[in-house]
């Protein structure tokens, strides 16, 4: 499945695909409405009229509420911290999150040459663990400032790649030996960017009672059915916070829509 919205998001995940290239008998249209909690009133109030209008001749909707968005750890970011130390970590995030890909805004960079430079920098990548699992050192070297070269321009003019990729390859010589922590840098790094906070017990009170307030405040009818990701086999949320969370969310959607029927179900 793929959508034409060209926000970075879906490029990033592999979701992006132009009118073009579907298939015009499966193609749907959607409206997609991005809102801030934290928002101004009247912006809020803008896009809860444009949902309104868009709704008019559907009212029914799933209320879908991810649990991790109230706190939320890195997993991949503690698990290879477990290996490596900050520093190390620091040099490995660099390599993988400031791609030009990645940093540019949405109105300047369009969204196929977003995705274009997206493959072509996952396609050198893969070459470069490749060369950094070669056995003979000349080998090693020569192969990986070939790559090296090839992956500069996909970069920002302001950031120093190659000095970056030199690092990032004293690293890996530093653990030669392990084969282990080589492979957690490689698998860790595209994800190290992904958000990480470890949110208080009062900013997740708070949090809930926003969307409290949206959900009345939008003049929504009841969803046809809530489902919610509690994230506990992944850790993205923090295990100890799940059943504070989960709690928390339950209680707000009482008060909004009435007694809930819940159902919990494993995946």
């Amino acid at each position: 499945m793929g959508v034409t919205s060209e926000l970075p998001h879906f490029v990033e995940d592999d979701l992006y695909c132009s009118l073009e290239e579907m298939d015009s008998s499966s193609t749907k249209k959607w409206d997609l409405f991005a809102i801030e909690l934290n928002t101004s009133h009247e912006a809020t109030a803008i896009a809860t009229e444009a949902i309104k209008t868009a709704r008019q001749n559907s009212r029914a909707f799933l209320l879908d509420i991810d649990l991790d968005y109230f706190s939320t750890w890195n997993p991949f970011r503690r698990e290879l911290n477990t290996y490596i130390d900050e520093a190390a970590i620091k040099t490995v995030t660099q390599v993988f999150s400031t791609v030009r890909y990645k940093q540019s805004l949405l109105d300047l960079m369009q969204a196929k040459q977003r995705e274009f430079e997206r493959k072509v920098f996952c396609q050198l990548m893969k070459r470069l663990e490749a060369a950094d699992a070669m056995e003979l050192a000349s080998k090693r070297t020569s192969e990986w400032t070939q790559i090296v070269q090839e992956l500069i321009p996909l970069y920002a003019h302001d950031v120093n790649a190659n000095d970056i990729f030199k690092d990032l390859f004293q690293i890996l010589e530093q653990y030669r030996d392990q084969k282990e922590v080589r492979h957690e840098i490689w698998t860790a790094g595209p994800f190290l960017d992904l958000p990480s906070h470890e949110t208080s017990l009062e900013e997740i009170i708070s949090m809930v009672s926003e969307l409290e307030q949206f959900l009345r405040t939008s003049a929504l009818d009841a969803p046809a059915i809530v489902t919610i990701a509690k994230s506990t086999g992944d850790k993205f949320l923090p295990p100890h916070q799940v059943n504070f969370v989960l709690t928390c969310v339950l209680e707000m959607l009482a008060r909004t829509y009435g007694e809930l029927s819940t159902k919990s179900t494993s995946v």
